[in-house]
């Protein structure tokens, strides 16, 4: 090991001295053998008894030399009326060790304590509430103090600093915890905020962290008509999400918590438009989703289960009024209903165990019902329980007012003012007050003592000046018997206050009073009431008390302080100073450490200032730590011969003050002591044998030195041994270590330059010589160019579950010896030398794993940074390498890079979906309210996505509509605000479009789960499902709303049932309950059931002699739920047959029967097409706008009250051109009601001008039939340019043309003509007499229309053959027109020829054996192909000139075909 020669020290020039000052020997002999005499010295040089110093001087000693001084002590005296000198110390010699000191640092000054015992002048203390605890600062006074004054400032800042937050006008505060960080934020409701895009309804969010203190206010647009805050977790993600009551649109507005705050408001319809009296958040239903439970103005309560994320469940009740008597549980329902009271306020109250009870309150009875809500999901319902309160109408608070634990009930009645409901377990006992708070009070612990009280705002007097402070906020205590009048405490917080909420931010027991006020300057005060006491003396009486609202100055509140204003403390710290715990300092000094007590009400720092404590002190200067005592020093200052000498005592202070010393009392024999000085050590360095080297900690030094020679003696104590390092100084009063023999290992040192000193202690305080000065050099070891072996197994990973951005590093340490740490590079690209890379981590060698989250620096070829390295990017390349670096730095450059490996977000992104289904009314099914619609109805179903409570836009959504048979998937993309609509107008249009659903209809929304595609991220799936039901609506009329029975007391009695077309295949087998039976008589004598035919015609076939009526009810119980029939019920009066009395008339001999009265007759529809001329493009690419040229609006009004059955009839003057309406051939109208009839021209390709006549025939049973005609002249309009005149050639060109049309149209005409006698002729001859009948029969059955509406026409000449169409398909359809006989059809064609036909019968009747030959004619054509029977043995035949008619199985005539 490297050592350096003795040096001599040249680092100060003190140094220097003081080591020669020790070094001077005292080689005194024993001057005289032995002790004769004690002499007493009391007086200082100059015969003293005092001396007073200002400021630095000299008390000088005046002694015998050749003496040797036994003891020694004087006093230093300091009255508190001079001058501090401040710190004060005193040397003997001048060899700068102090012989006495006092003061600096904590001591303070001499007189005067300003310090606390950290040295500071300001001290803080953090405190938690509730009990006494002791500071953790402290102040330190001399024990023998004479205590003048004291002087302490005590102030409290608590952990919630308070703030002064401008908020401009406010409507609403309420607290919640948005971000879930356990911590509520303030919410706020300005219905009149102004933003950047103007002024509206917001929503306020201020946010406290213990760091940052209060946020700005952070504002987030709501609806408008909001009035009322509430709170809940609405979609159990752990935050609470804020909801807006919305009184006037009879709604809930719904912001969901997010990670940045809340989203845009969803709205949730609870009721009708203004219909919504009040409502309240909770988990009703305990699935940890808050419900909303609410009150109508027609007496409903109601709540909407929040379901899977939409409020689309809702159970209702209708409250009975007080009066009535009524009340009793009830269920299902929708959004409305119908109640028998006025309520006006409802609040949820905790009444029995684990049921959630609504108190709701109602306004004209002061009284309140208790609900509770109760069942299983899909039976819930609401019950009323056996209790009630009265006087209660308005403002209901629950509220603990008698302090036992359980909840009572409070607020204002219009008669009896407000009202204290107390409840014992088991009933309300109400106390009213005659009092009426127009502000409802605010109840809570105002001050964290565990106490509800009641607070009442005054806002006072308003002059718009924040200067002249008006208002208050009074609190009250409150009992069984209702609110105190004598307020306990007066609160001003801020002025003009006009409301107040309480949050506890940090926990602590002492809530924050949020008051909303201001003049000039609306804002928000937020600050806690808290009190401060402080206990001096630990006696249980506080020295210190003060309350009031404190915060921590940095946001507009300040702390509470306060000031010894009464002088106490100087008493009580005077009692402290032998109580306390003690210290004595070095020079003998004894101080007491006083600790005050404090107590605060709530979390934070009690910091002490202003310290000054002032006193009087005598202080005895008799013992010091470089010496051992004063004596000691003394007598090394003792010289021989004879005669006095002086030993001056050196004073220095920091101060001018003025001390007095005095008390001089000094002893001292004759001759000097009789021992020799100690010899000075000499020091040299050891050389060590390696073997005892190795079990040494490196590096070390070792030296010895000569034993002294006092080594042996009785009185030698131990060596001494100092050290001082770089830039250190020698200080003699602080060994460095010790040792019993001559002989110094010191191991484990850094390297460097060392200087070791030694001496001898012995008793009496006597010490050698300090020795001489060893220097000792630790050198480095020689210079190591060799890097460590580098790391194994380095890998690089994604961090898992974790938000992204970061890739976990690991390694194996290098192996080597010399290793010190590793360094760690990150970056994009692939790189085989780190130097030209700044590390992202350096780690000490042991640790060997890192998460990384940032890429290095590169550097440039000089090594300066030519591109920063950035955060690491997810779903990126990246490549790693990690080196070994040793002790001196080496390390190997060249590397080779792990990778690539990628960072992703590991955490998933919830997703939720919500239903929303709208539709005009609800149907409740086995309990449950569903929404419901018919073919006619107007339906809205969204779909609403959310990613983490945010709305999710452009993501691909799923909705699966099913009713068990018929499926219908449909795919959308979500909008901006996460919605699809999937459906949104006419139900049956997408009914007739994608299928027909009927009854329950199961919805289902999905979201598939995917993978992110930028950061690799999983985004999960999501499924919600709702319901509704799809319905069926039909009508039913009597064919005759009275039937004369016949000779046999027998009749026909028949019903028609209609619908659209699209639901024909429906009516079949629909139960309709029949009575038989005579009213007048009361006699009721069979039932039974009959059944719809599938044509949608009800026969029952009756014998009841003497007549009566029979009663059809609609059997709703044995249809399909979701079918609606209209009317439920019809009665068809039977008429007994007419007998001749004797004089030839008719009598009836049933008395019994009544006779019948007339019905009345119907009212015409009212038609308006518009202009009766109607102008169309003759080219259909024309036929555009809204309407288009080619269609025409009429519309239809029914001006009856009843319901009307509509038979159209549509007639066109000409041939070839196509034109129908959308409503059919048969519809109803309700009472009142108007209808939209669209006639549209279709493409025939022969547009011909004519006319179009509509003929309406309305019916209802027991009125009188009545028809409304219309008619509208067509023409068509060509927009291309007339021909010029033309030469004689093209016309005749034209002429011949027009010929050869003319002829090829009359051989038609004539063809289908000869066709249709061949029929009639065919026909006629197959019956008889008894088939005219029938016919006669036939033809009234067959004007009759089938139940037929929507898309089949009437059968007209005019009608076209659908092509490509199967026909039995056709039929099933409901496109089977209604038949016509073919003699109608003549006649309709040809008024003329009908005297020509009937002239002409007696002929056919003599040409019968001709027709009879004729007869294998007709079975050939219905052998031929173009005659066909379907599976209903319809009979399809198409003639000569591709006209298709057709002849159903009972009919006896052929009808033409028509689409």
């Amino acid at each position: 090991m490297p050592m350096t020669a003795p040096r001599v020290p040249t680092n100060s020039p003190w140094k220097g001295l003081v080591i020669a000052t020790l070094m001077l020997g005292l080689s005194l002999s024993p001057l005289i053998g032995s002790v004769t005499a004690e002499t007493t010295v009391t007086q200082f040089d100059g015969g003293l008894d005092s001396v007073t110093l200002n400021g630095n001087d000299t008390v000088d000693l005046s002694l015998e030399r050749n003496t040797t001084v036994t003891g020694a002590s004087f006093e230093i005296r300091y009255e508190v009326t001079d001058p501090s000198p401040g710190a004060i110390q005193m040397d003997i010699g001048d060899d700068g060790l102090h012989e006495w000191r006092f003061g600096g640092t904590r001591d303070g000054d001499l007189g005067k304590q300003s310090r606390f015992s950290d040295n500071s002048s300001t001290a803080s203390t953090n405190l938690v509430s509730g009990n006494w605890l002791p500071t953790s600062w402290t102040f330190d006074v001399p024990t023998e103090a004479d205590v003048d004054t004291a002087d302490l400032n005590l102030s409290f800042q608590p952990d919630v600093g308070g703030a002064v937050i401008s908020s401009g006008t406010l409507d609403e505060m309420a607290s919640a915890d948005i971000d879930g960080d356990g911590i509520d934020e303030i919410v706020l409701l300005d219905k009149d905020h102004s933003a950047s895009n103007g002024s509206g309804s917001y929503i306020g969010i201020v946010d406290w962290t213990a760091s940052s203190g209060f946020s700005a206010i952070t504002w987030v647009w709501t609806c408008s008509g909001g009035t009322q805050i509430m709170i809940g977790d609405a979609n159990n993600d752990s935050k609470d999400d804020v909801f807006i009551q919305d009184s006037a649109n009879g709604s809930v507005c719904l912001h969901l918590a997010t990670s940045t705050g809340l989203s845009s408001f969803n709205n949730i319809s609870l009721t009708s438009a203004g219909s919504l009296v009040d409502s309240y958040v909770d988990d009703v239903d305990s699935d940890s989703r808050a419900d909303l439970v609410f009150i109508t103005g027609t007496g409903d309560l109601g709540v909407a289960l929040s379901g899977t994320g939409s409020y689309s469940n809702f159970v209702n009740v209708s409250v009975p009024s007080n009066s009535s008597g009524g009340g009793g549980p009830g269920g299902g329902g929708g959004p409305g209903g119908g109640g028998t009271s006025t309520l006006s306020d409802i609040v949820s109250i905790d009444l029995w165990p684990g049921v959630k009870t609504a108190a709701v309150a109602e306004e004209s009875e002061a009284y309140v019902s208790f609900w509770n809500f109760s069942g299983s999901p899909g039976a819930y319902a609401w019950v009323q329980g056996m209790v009630n309160a009265y006087d209660l109408e308005t403002s209901l608070q629950v509220v603990d007012m008698d302090n036992d634990g359980d909840s009572d009930l409070v607020g204002n009645d219009a008669l009896t003012g407000y009202t204290t409901a107390i409840w014992n377990g088991s009933a309300f006992t109400s106390t009213t007050s005659q009092v009426i708070y127009t502000t409802p009070p605010i109840f809570g612990d105002w001050d964290g003592s565990g106490n509800v009280r009641a607070m009442l705002i005054d806002t006072g007097s308003v002059d718009g000046s924040d200067s002249t402070f008006t208002g208050s906020v009074s609190v009250y205590a409150v009992s069984s018997s209702g609110i105190q009048t004598t307020a306990i405490q007066t609160l001003e917080p801020i002025t003009a206050p006009r409301n107040m909420i309480l949050i506890d931010f940090d926990s602590d027991g002492i809530p924050e009073h949020v008051v909303e006020g201001g003049e000039a300057t609306r804002s928000l005060f937020v600050a806690g009431w808290h009190t401060m006491e402080m206990d001096l003396d630990a006696d249980g009486t506080a020295e210190a008390d003060v309350s009031g609202y404190s915060g921590d100055g940095t946001q507009g509140v300040d702390p509470i302080e306060w000031f010894d204003t009464m002088g106490v403390l100087g008493q009580k710290v005077q009692s402290e100073l032998q109580g306390s715990t003690q210290s004595t300092d070095l020079f003998g000094t004894n101080f007491a450490i006083i600790q005050p007590y404090a107590r605060v009400s709530g979390d934070g720092d009690l910091i002490g200032s202003g310290l000054n404590v002032r006193y009087s002190i005598t202080l005895t200067v008799d013992q010091n730590p470089v010496y051992g005592n004063l004596s000691s020093s003394i007598n090394r200052e003792m010289v021989a011969g004879t005669g006095s000498f002086t030993v001056p005592m050196q004073f220095n202070s920091t101060q001018t003050g003025s001390i007095l010393v005095q008390g001089l009392l000094l002893t001292h024999v004759p001759g000097a002591s009789n021992i020799d000085l100690p010899t000075q050590p000499i020091l040299v360095e050891a050389i060590i044998p390696s073997e005892i080297a190795a079990n040494l900690s490196s590096p070390f030094a070792a030296f010895q030195w000569n034993e002294t020679s006092s080594h042996n003696l009785s009185t030698f104590i131990e060596y001494e041994i100092f050290r001082t390092g770089p830039g250190e100084n020698l200080n003699l009063l602080a060994t460095y270590s010790t040792s019993m023999n001559s002989m110094f290992i010191d191991e484990g040192i850094s390297v460097g330059t060392y200087d070791y000193y030694v001496r001898a202690s012995h008793e009496n305080g006597i010490k050698s010589n300090l020795s001489n000065e060893l220097t000792i050099t630790i050198a480095p070891p020689p210079p190591d160019t060799t890097p460590p072996a580098g790391p194994t197994n380095v890998s690089a990973s994604d961090v898992p579950s974790d938000q992204g951005g970061q890739l976990l590093v690991n390694w194996t340490d290098s192996i080597s010896i010399d290793l010190d740490h590793h360094l760690v590079f990150v970056d994009t690209l692939p790189f085989t030398n780190v130097s030209t890379r700044n590390p992202v981590a350096n780690l000490s060698a042991g640790n060997s794993s890192i998460v990384i989250s940032n890429t290095s620096d590169r550097l440039d070829n000089t090594g300066a940074v030519a591109e920063l390295g950035m955060g690491i990017i997810d779903n990126t390349d990246l490549y790693v390498a990690v080196v070994a670096v040793d002790l001196v730095g080496n390390f190997e450059s060249t590397v080779v890079t792990i990778g690539p490996v990628r960072t992703f977000n590991d955490t998933v992104i919830g997703t939720s979906l919500s239903i929303s289904i709208n539709t005009p009314s609800n149907l409740d099914v086995s309990g449950t309210s569903l929404p419901a619609a018919g073919r006619d109805h107007s339906v809205v179903i969204d779909i609403t996505l959310s990613l983490d409570g945010s709305p999710a836009s452009g993501e691909s959504v799923n909705l699966l509509m099913t009713d068990g048979t018929i499926q219908i998937s449909i795919d959308g993309t979500t909008n901006s605000e996460g919605k699809v609509t999937f459906v949104d107008g006419n139900w049956g249009a997408l009914l007739d479009t994608e299928g027909r659903l009927l009854g329950e209809v199961q919805l289902t929304a999905s979201f598939t789960e995917r993978i992110e595609s930028s950061s690799g991220q999983t985004i999960l799936g999501s499924v919600v499902t709702a319901s509704m039901v799809s319905t069926a609506s039909f009508s039913v009329s009597a064919i005759q709303s009275s039937i004369q029975l016949d000779s046999e007391d027998s009749g026909l009695v028949r019903l028609q049932v209609s619908t659209d077309a699209n639901d024909i295949s429906l009516i079949e087998d629909l139960p309709f309950l029949w009575t038989l039976g005579n009213s007048t008589n009361g006699v009721s004598s069979s039932n039974g059931t009959s059944m719809v035919q599938a044509n949608g015609f009800l026969e029952k076939n009756v014998d009841y002699p003497g007549g009566g009526e029979i009663v059809f009810d609609y059997d709703s119980q044995n249809a399909p739920f979701w079918m609606y029939m209209s009317p439920s019920s019809i009665t068809i009066d039977l008429l007994p047959f007419p007998e001749e009395d004797n004089n030839g008339g008719e009598t009836n001999q049933d008395n019994n029967a009544t006779n019948p009265t007339t019905d009345p007759d119907l009212i015409a529809l009212s038609i308006d097409c518009g202009d009766t001329e109607w102008s169309i493009p003759d080219n259909s690419s024309k036929w555009t706008g809204n309407p288009a040229e080619n269609r025409r609006q009429c519309s239809i009004h029914n001006l009856n009250e009843v319901t009307v059955f509509v038979e159209m009839d549509l007639d066109l003057s000409v041939q070839g051109v196509d034109i129908d309406g959308d409503l059919g051939s048969s519809f109803s109208l309700f009472s009142n009601e108007t209808r939209s009839l669209t006639l549209t021209v279709r493409d025939s390709e022969s547009f011909r001008d004519g006319t179009i006549d509509l003929s309406f025939e309305i019916t209802a049973p027991d009125y009188v039939q009545n028809t409304s005609d219309i008619s509208l002249n067509f023409s068509f309009t060509s927009d291309e340019i007339p021909t010029g005149p033309s030469d004689s050639s093209g016309e005749d060109v034209s002429s011949d043309n027009s010929m050869m049309m003319i002829g090829i149209s009359i051989v038609v005409l004539l063809a289908l003509v000869i066709g249709v006698i061949v029929l009639r002729r065919s026909a006629d001859d197959d019956e008889d007499d008894e088939d005219d009948e029938d016919d006669d029969m036939g033809d009234k059955l067959g004007s009759m229309p089938l139940a037929v509406s929507g898309d089949a026409n009437q059968t007209g000449f005019e009608s076209a053959i659908p092509k490509g169409v199967p026909l039995d398909e056709l039929m099933r359809q409901g496109k089977r027109p209604a038949p016509v006989s073919m003699k109608g059809r003549r006649k309709s064609n040809s008024e003329e020829e009908e005297p020509e036909v009937e002239e002409e019968e007696p002929e056919v009747e003599e040409e019968e054996p001709e027709v009879e030959e004729e007869e294998p004619d007709e079975d050939d054509y219905t052998k031929s192909e173009d005659y066909s029977v379907d599976d209903d043995g319809t009979e399809w035949w198409k003639d000569e000139v591709g006209v298709w008619w057709w002849r159903g199985p009972d009919d006896e005539e052929w009808s033409e075909y028509s689409d």
